[in-house]
């Protein structure tokens, strides 16, 4: 299921798979993805939450977004 897509992004995807291992393991972490309107964001996690689900059958994933039109009272 792995989508092929993020192409230079290897290294980040490693570092969050050890993210996800040490959380898998019990502790705690927090990730955040940062950068430039179209700079493959959404690529890279999409492609991670893809790896994390074939790994594992007891990952759950919820996702939200917001429309940047409409301001800081989108939810």
């Amino acid at each position: 299921m792995l989508m092929k897509t993020t192409v230079g992004r290897e290294h980040e995807l490693q570092r969050m798979e050890r993210l996800f291992a040490e959380v898998a393991g019990g502790a705690g972490r927090t990730c955040f993805i940062s950068g430039e309107a179209g700079s493959g964001k959404s690529t890279l996690v999409q492609e991670f939450v893809a790896r994390a689900l074939d790994a594992r059958d007891d990952v759950i994933v919820a996702i939200g977004s917001c429309d940047a039109q409409i301001g800081i009272g989108d939810p």
